[in-house]
């Protein structure tokens, strides 16, 4: 299952603004009286150019000419500069500079550490005489639309410490917009980890305050399916589907925290089943601890797992799919005890490609389709 990846089509959401020209009134009188403007009509507010376009009054059933289906509302949810497929990975990676802000640890031993990353991100505002305050050109934040999504990370003054991996972004897309408002930067987070057996990653932690580094644009469709680019973390909440999140060891844990933060999941949360199932060695090397109850306040289910192992290690990954398997399977009510387990969406993170699959053969047996359990570790 792992072994196929499906790369994602990002097609452009064109809206034709063209319309049929105004009939002009005859002197024969109309058969029925006109009818009074709706007062939603009335009542629009002005429009300017910083405001999104919309389609046009009367003609929601035309189907989009530049798309191939026309209930195709998800891929046009990445940025026109978001790395969808390996091919552009390889050739098409785009460094912008970038500044630490903050080093703060994310666990109770101080192991793993939190970025706060500052990313140059300055645009032009075009002023005229017939426009005024529009953007000549996206911004970099304005590509991170979906958690899950990853970026690379290096230091320009030592080639030799570049990240190997990418690193999922920690803070929800809303959360990085709200905090580069208003600013020439985008401001992120990235978890790095002392003991990581990830080349340069221990280097990476070590960064103080002023320390610049360079990021990558953002990589990744964030959780999809393997098997259909269609199918997506918004496409489940649009469907009102049950949520389990299973994740292992600090890679795991960063995309699912920037979900759990989104808004869009606090608020399915509260009327739909959101549970999320953390496997880690202990609480000490736990992260973002002092924010699980956050969690549960808001209405997700957050069970972490203790396996007393590294959870990275090759020779532990048996011990990683005990845990899962005796936290989703074996607990009082079962696998059902889960939400409408069969019609649920399962977002996998962090879990070696042996456990994933293991893990996906076991829900296959319970009902659940295959298109609907979602990585963002593969793309």
């Amino acid at each position: 299952m792992i072994a196929r990846l499906q790369g994602a089509r990002c097609n452009a959401f064109h809206i034709d603004s063209s319309s049929a020209a105004p009939r002009a009134f005859c002197a024969t009188p109309p058969r029925a009286p006109l009818s009074a403007p709706s007062s939603s009509i009335l009542h629009q507010p002005k429009r300017t150019l910083l405001d999104p376009p919309q389609a046009i009054p009367g003609d929601w059933s035309k189907p989009n000419s530049r798309s191939e289906n026309e209930n195709d509302i998800i891929p046009r949810k990445l940025g026109a500069q978001v790395i969808s497929s390996i091919t552009q990975l390889k050739e098409n990676v785009k460094w912008s500079t970038a500044t630490i802000m903050r080093n703060d640890a994310a666990s109770l031993d101080g192991t793993v550490r939190l970025l706060h990353v500052s990313v140059e991100d300055h645009v032009e505002v075009l002023y005229g005489k017939k426009i005024q305050g529009v953007v000549d050109e996206m911004r970099w934040i304005d590509n991170y639309t979906m958690p899950g999504q990853c970026v690379a990370l290096r230091v320009p003054s030592d080639e030799s410490v570049t990240s190997t991996h990418l690193f999922p972004l920690a803070n929800s897309p809303y959360q990085a917009k709200r905090d580069s408002y208003g600013l020439d930067a985008s401001i992120i987070e990235i978890v790095v980890d002392k003991e990581s057996a990830v080349k340069n990653e221990a280097a990476l932690a070590e960064l103080g305050p002023g320390s610049l580094v360079e990021v990558s644009q953002v990589v990744g469709r964030g959780f999809a399916s393997l098997f259909n680019s269609y199918v997506s973390v918004m496409s489940a909440l649009e469907e009102g589907r049950p949520l389990i999140l299973l994740c292992a060891s600090t890679r795991g844990i960063v995309p699912m925290r920037a979900l759990l933060n989104w808004t869009p999941i606090q608020a399915h949360a509260t009327t739909h089943k959101v549970t999320a199932l953390y496997v880690t060695k202990s609480s000490s090397k736990a992260a973002f601890i002092t924010e699980w109850d956050l969690w549960r306040e808001s209405g997700a289910e957050f069970a972490p797992q203790y396996i007393n192992c590294d959870v990275c290690k090759k020779e532990n990954q048996q011990a990683v799919l005990d845990a899962l398997d005796k936290a989703m399977f074996l607990r009082e009510g079962g696998f059902d005890s889960l939400g409408t387990a069969r019609g649920a969406s399962i977002l996998i993170a962090g879990l070696s490609g042996e456990v994933s699959s293991q893990i996906a053969k076991r829900l296959t047996t319970k009902g659940v389709a295959h298109e609907r359990i979602l990585f963002c570790d593969f793309f």
